[in-house]
């Protein structure tokens, strides 16, 4: 079973309306059809469907673009990132 489809037994299993779990979750009920249809979000917004749904770390990677996935083989948080960001960032560290 992918997140996704985790997240949308979490949703049915306690009876909430898309309307309902997304207002949980402060997001559209948009993205939450995204989510449930198999597409990804924001870590941060990952995260709080980690905390509502009991998800684990690797589940919840599965919310995020690959790109943005630790253990996804194909990791690179800069990949869609303006280099002045990117310098900028890294000017802070």
């Amino acid at each position: 079973m992918t997140a996704q489809e985790k997240v949308k037994q979490w949703r049915k299993n306690h009876a909430l309306t898309v309307e309902q779990m997304a207002r949980q979750l402060h997001i559209s009920e948009m993205l939450m059809t995204i989510i449930e249809d198999g597409g990804t979000t924001h870590p941060q917004v990952a995260e709080r469907f980690q905390n509502l749904c009991g998800l684990t770390d690797l589940e919840t990677e599965e919310l995020v673009p690959v790109h943005l996935r630790p253990h996804g083989g194909d990791y690179d948080p800069d990949r869609y990132v303006a280099p002045a960001d990117i310098a900028e960032r890294r000017s802070k560290q």
